[in-house]
């Protein structure tokens, strides 16, 4: 994964970002060497006032001003980072992502009519959307952190080995220590809960699309209260998960900060001890306690830049993990919709008819109804339309009307989560009255009705959604190649089942095969006319 993520990024930089990027750089260098040398002239100020006089006055006053230009310069600089670094982690990080979007993207899969799911893209782009998140914190702490910090280092290293030579060692040991301990306490503990913790809020993310972009659901099977206490359970998950990654980093910033504490006042002591056998000024004592801070304050950052940089990772990892997923996933081309029927007004009359005059779509009450056609002459949006103005007219409560095509919704969950919807109403016994006819009466692999849902094959599935209606004996229902992925023999059967229990229903059929031992009422050949029973559909 790291190769390929390193391969990636470099794909990624195009002039203009090397260009921003070199910048950067410049930026993060010169802040450094200018914060790093400043505290040697303060240290000179302070030992030319121990001289007294107006000439060491004003050699306090020169070095003073020097300190100070210097160590302005270097947070002024520090602060153009905003406008030079910022731009180059967005930059680079926007063209990695879409270029593991756009392979995403190019990977052919099964899809429903109206496209991907949208609890499964939520999912999906939750996980982009972090991985790009972690390509910014990745990028930010090896730029405006562990470069910096390897430059203050430098610095501080020459310096102290020119005013206190022997604590140079000393310094870089207890540098080194502190370095390792924020490194590596509890640093496995904190992945494996940062990775539990993108995985939860991918979750839910995909729970919350669940919630709001399944309209049908909520309208037709009253599942709205269902979704949300799905929806409830998840971000609690989900927040479980942070509080226990909190927890750890909390965990470790505590221990860390007392053991520099720690370790910073027993190389303090032992300073002074030495300074103590020597004859020492104070500036050497301020370079002391400066450089002291300017090893063990940047080290401490970079331990915790390296933690956010493996956090990163682990975003970037979930997005090569989604990427391999689908790779191996299998394929099935997109669904298209056609253009629509001329036709402008609906009436539903309670004889059994089915007729287009004048305009207007007359429906028999009661009425089976056949439509068949070549592919694109509008079948499917044909259906569409008529179940859009029937609901608009308030002809049916819209519980009792239900859609079906060839790729149902499904939910997250078992097979009797997915029928009953929460509906307390629903029990096992009346679902497994319906669901045991999968296996028993068309011979059928049995499947359990705790079975998670994303185990079923594609008919199963379909005969899962054809349940779901069943056990509510709906009055206005829509087949839209709600078959298509059973073979002959079960759909055959199906068919059977729904015609015995939907006797009484108005149904709208879309078939590309005959359906053995079904008689409709009427067949609508969209562009022709055909009579069926004791009328006929007319167009004029």
């Amino acid at each position: 994964m790291l190769r390929s993520a390193f391969l990636d990024l470099r794909s990624s930089y195009d002039l203009r970002s090397i260009r921003l990027l070199a910048t950067a750089l410049s930026v993060v260098a010169g802040s450094a060497l200018f914060s790093g040398i400043s505290p040697l002239y303060m240290a000179k100020a302070i030992d030319a006032m121990s001289h007294g006089g107006l000439e060491a006055g004003q050699s306090v006053m020169a070095f003073a001003m020097v300190y100070l230009l210097l160590r302005f310069m270097g947070e002024a600089i520090a602060d153009v980072r905003w406008i030079v670094i910022n731009p180059v982690l967005y930059r680079v990080s926007f063209a990695f992502c879409s270029l593991i979007a756009g392979r995403i993207a190019k990977i052919p899969r099964r899809e429903g009519r109206g496209g991907d799911a949208s609890a499964w893209v939520a999912e999906k782009t939750s996980i982009i959307s972090k991985m790009e998140m972690g390509c910014i914190g990745f990028l930010h702490g090896l730029l405006a952190v562990i470069i910096p910090t390897l430059i203050q280092l430098t610095v501080a290293c020459v310096a102290i080995g020119i005013s206190i030579g022997p604590m140079l060692v000393a310094y870089i040991v207890v540098g080194g220590l502190v370095f390792m301990i924020g490194v590596s306490f509890k640093r496995d503990k904190e992945l494996s809960a940062a990775n539990d913790a993108n995985q939860a809020d991918n979750m839910t993310a995909s729970f919350f699309s669940e919630y709001i972009s399944n309209p049908g659901l909520v309208r037709e099977f009253n599942a709205g209260a269902f979704l949300e206490a799905r929806l409830s359970r998840s971000v609690e998950a989900a927040l479980d998960k942070y509080r226990r990654f909190f927890s750890i980093k909390t965990e470790r910033g505590l221990y860390q900060t007392g053991i520099t504490c720690v370790i910073y006042g027993a190389v303090m002591a032992g300073a002074v001890f030495q300074m103590g056998l020597v004859s020492s000024t104070a500036g050497s004592f301020f370079l002391l306690v400066i450089y002291l801070d300017r090893i063990l304050g940047p080290l401490s950052s970079a331990s915790l830049a390296i933690n956010s940089m493996q956090n990163g990772l682990i975003a970037i990892k979930g997005g090569y993990d989604l990427l391999a997923d689908m790779e191996k996933s299998g394929a099935q081309a997109p669904f298209s919709i056609s253009r629509a029927n001329e036709w402008e007004h609906i009436l539903f009359d309670q004889s059994p008819d089915y007729f287009l005059r004048a305009k207007t779509l007359t429906i028999g009450k009661g009425s089976w109804i056949c439509v068949k056609g070549p592919s694109g002459v509008g079948k499917s949006t044909h259906l569409k339309k008529i179940n859009h103005e029937i609901l608009g007219l308030g002809l049916f409560q819209p519980t009792k009307t239900h859609y079906l095509n060839p790729a149902p919704a499904t939910i997250r969950g078992s097979v009797f989560e997915n029928i009953s919807l929460g509906d307390e109403t629903i029990g096992k016994e009346r679902v497994n009255g319906y669901w045991y006819f999968w296996s028993r009466k068309l011979g059928n692999s049995p499947v359990d009705i705790d079975s998670d849902v994303g185990s079923l094959s594609a008919g199963e599935a379909q005969f899962l959604a054809i349940c779901r209606i069943l056990v509510r004996a709906p009055e206005l229902v829509f087949f839209d190649e709600a078959t298509n992925s059973m073979d002959r023999s079960s759909e055959s059967k199906t068919w059977e089942l729904i015609r015995r229990e939907l006797r009484c229903a108005t149904v709208f059929v879309v078939t590309h095969r005959d359906i053995k031992g079904i008689e409709f009422d009427f067949v609508d050949i969209l562009g022709n006319e055909e009579k069926i029973g004791n009328s006929a559909l007319a167009t004029a």
